[in-house]
């Protein structure tokens, strides 16, 4: 079981280093700042998850149609 939640597991470890300051500094705010800056923090983490999976897993990620190559018809 561990085998099978450890990459994704990383992927998040590795995702939180750039988004945890940007979240420790938004703690400090006053709003409406503090949610602008949650919103920038959950957009820093999801494209460091995404960069994650895309320089370690591409070929993963190029199955999902909205990564994958699109036939013209």
């Amino acid at each position: 079981y561990l085998g099978a939640v450890s990459w994704p597991l990383l992927g998040v470890v590795v995702a939180a280093l750039p988004a945890l300051p940007l979240l420790f500094f938004a703690a400090g705010q006053e709003e409406p700042l503090r949610t602008v800056m949650l919103y920038a923090d959950m957009a820093v983490f999801g494209l460091a998850y995404l960069a994650f999976y895309w320089f370690t897993k591409r070929d993963m990620l190029l199955q999902l149609p909205v990564f994958g190559r699109r036939d013209n018809q």
